[in-house]
């Protein structure tokens, strides 16, 4: 079968179903099922049998509306390529600027401890680890399967951060207090409608209660007293869940994503 006839087929099979962006959703699923580099579906004339039997087994899966990352099986998070299981939470592009922003945080420590609570793939986690390898890096979830992804990426990455399973900051009674706790928690509120991707991913991982604080309070109001003196937090949020119920003993700023959504909470200790 030739290249363009697949990516055209697949292209009218998407797009009959409202799939956005439909063409270049078949070059990433085409390259995935043949094991390319996504610009070689420019390059390459024809695809063996096996192949295009895999490619439109995927096209079907997408047309379900199954996330592209669940069926390709990976997802970039600023320049890493991260494997991402079916059913962990799929990260998103902004949280790469959480990740950015804790890093600006911890300019000027040196060996710092960093906690990412609710880590997922790790994304956060293994992305302030490379850019700075002095960092201590704890990283937890209450999902075991997110635990066995995030060791999986870990060790596919050559990055040495711990990883461990339990609820919240459950696992980390017995490590160095950190000078920084990230998080990008699940802060959706309960009874939002979502589009039909999201629904494949974990609710747990979703769903933060009735306004969407309710793991949010728990990260601020648990982790101030785990917290050094001086010590930072930074967490992901969306509107819908403000105000926020923010402790005397923080001062506490919030940045705009590019969208220019209230997105990013940075409280600082102040005593």
């Amino acid at each position: 079968m030739r290249v363009m006839e697949a990516l055209r087929e697949g292209k009218r099979i998407l797009e009959k179903e409202g799939i956005e962006e439909p063409f270049l959703n078949a070059v990433i699923l085409l390259s995935s099922a043949a094991g390319w580099e996504r610009w070689e579906a420019w390059v390459k004339e024809e695809i063996p049998e096996d192949v295009a039997g895999r490619y439109f087994e995927y096209i079907e899966k997408r047309k379900k509306r199954v996330p592209v990352e669940y069926i390709t099986g990976k997802v970039k998070f600023c320049e890493l390529e991260l494997v991402v299981y079916s059913g962990v939470f799929i990260p998103r592009p902004e949280t790469e600027e959480v990740a950015e922003v804790a890093l600006r945080e911890i300019e000027g420590i040196k060996n710092p401890v960093i906690y990412d609570i609710g880590t997922g793939t790790g994304c956060i986690a293994l992305w302030i680890k490379k850019k700075r390898p002095d960092a201590t890096v704890f990283s937890t979830d209450i999902d075991k399967r997110a635990v066995e992804n995030a060791k999986e990426n870990a060790k596919r990455l050559g990055i040495e951060i711990s990883v461990l399973e339990g609820d919240l900051f459950s696992p980390l009674h017995d490590k160095p207090a950190p000078d920084l706790i990230v998080s990008n928690p699940p802060y959706i509120p309960e009874g939002k409608e979502l589009p039909p991707e999201v629904r494949y991913e974990p609710e747990d991982a979703l769903f933060g209660g009735k306004k969407g604080r309710k793991i949010i309070e728990r990260i601020i109001h648990e982790g101030k007293d785990i917290l050094k003196r001086e010590g930072k937090m930074v967490i992901e949020i969306d509107p819908a869940n403000l105000p926020l119920n923010i402790p005397p003993c923080f001062s506490y700023e919030i940045r705009k994503d590019p969208a220019g959504k209230e997105r990013i909470l940075i409280l600082r200790r102040k005593e």
